[in-house]
């Protein structure tokens, strides 16, 4: 026999309800990505996704008020990853080229790998906008994570100009990887893969360099 709460819960229970709870919310999100990616996101309907994950219209709004809050979810969960991400690249700013561009191959890769997701997003973005500046806010944190770079300007103007540059080369880097990745544009991947290196090179060898401070 279970043993209660004091509020007469039994605990068992409740967290045997939240376990359910986050798998039908995962398998929601699931479906979400798959129902983007076959009808686009603006004519994804909730019953579509709800059908997809094998729950009801209701189940779709008891977990989500709509599409995009559920998109805005998938940026919660995405950020940690894509902040990581730029903090090992600001341990790189005195680092050879070489191992930037070793940087540059792995983060490529990830987006091939999550394409589907970032196809998801880019698809939300377009019709969303308070999905677009939540991406933009993932940038700026990502941005505000290189701290290492940021500290090699005095405060005030170049400091914020710094910042700027990290935020239209991650803009950058972000463009190219959707459509050599997500969208298999034709692009010579060895020669995107390159350019990138260059790019990050010179931003980040910019901390060093008084001409730019």
């Amino acid at each position: 026999m279970s043993a209660t709460t004091p509020t007469g819960k039994d605990p068992v229970r409740s967290s045997l309800r939240e376990v359910q709870k986050d798998l039908t919310r995962e398998r929601l999100t699931e479906a979400a990505l798959t129902a983007f990616r076959e009808q686009g996101y603006d004519l994804a309907t909730a019953d579509y996704i709800a059908k997809l994950a094998g729950a009801s219209r209701a189940t779709f709004y008891l977990h989500f008020k709509g599409k995009a809050e559920l998109v805005l979810e998938l940026l919660d969960r995405l950020e940690p990853t894509v902040v990581a991400a730029y903090r090992d690249l600001d341990e790189l700013r005195h680092a050879p080229r070489s191992k930037i561009h070793k940087w540059v191959v792995r983060e490529t890769a990830r987006w091939g790998a999550d394409s589907g997701r970032f196809e998801a997003l880019d698809r939300a973005a377009a019709v969303e906008r308070k999905v677009q500046e939540r991406w933009f806010l993932c940038l700026e944190r990502s941005a505000d994570a290189m701290t290492g770079y940021l500290s090699e300007f005095p405060s005030g103007t170049s400091r914020r100009r710094a910042r700027q540059n990290v935020l239209m080369q991650m803009i950058t880097m972000e463009r190219g990887m959707f459509l050599s990745s997500v969208r298999g544009l034709p692009l010579d991947s060895k020669l995107l893969l390159e350019s990138l290196t260059d790019q990050w090179s010179s931003v980040l060898g910019s901390a060093g360099n008084p001409s730019t401070r």
